[in-house]
């Protein structure tokens, strides 16, 4: 019998390791993916399109069906798009801190990428539980938004 697929949607500034529980939790019982969404890929379609299309094409690529889709800030929000423009192949969404449902008008202060406190402050604030913003994944999200690429 085939095994359950799910595919993990990331974050804007989340990597891949923000699943690691999720992967040894399910892994063992689910055909678990963890695609890494082209955030940085050029493309002249609107972007939340284009996520949505690369994830329809990773999906047929794959050869899945009835998945159940896990996102996870902007993953949420393609997690939502695609479910709802390919409902008859999602068996179940699971968002957590999804875009998509409500957004804050402000992040309340400008923006400051190069300030560690600040960026702290933010990836804190995205978890129910603030001690999951540890060191680790604080160090990673700073280096993603001091890259000038990502401005």
């Amino acid at each position: 019998m085939r095994k359950q697929s799910i595919i993990l949607l990331h974050g804007l500034f989340g990597g891949l390791s923000n699943w690691e529980g999720v992967i040894e939790h399910f892994g063992p019982t689910h055909d678990v993916h963890v695609p890494l969404l082209p955030i940085m890929d050029e493309h002249k379609e609107n972007e939340l399109e284009y996520f949505v299309n690369w994830l329809q094409k990773y999906i047929d690529d794959a050869g899945l069906k009835d998945v159940i889709l896990v996102g996870n800030s902007l993953g949420g929000h393609v997690a939502i798009l695609y479910a709802h423009r390919y409902q008859y192949n999602v068996r179940a969404i699971v968002l957590t801190g999804s875009s998509g449902l409500y957004e804050k008008t402000s992040l309340g202060s400008f923006p400051r990428r190069h300030s560690y406190s600040f960026i702290r402050k933010h990836v804190a604030n995205t978890f129910y539980d603030p001690a999951t913003a540890t060191d680790e994944l604080v160090d990673e999200v700073f280096k993603i938004v001091g890259d000038n690429r990502h401005a």
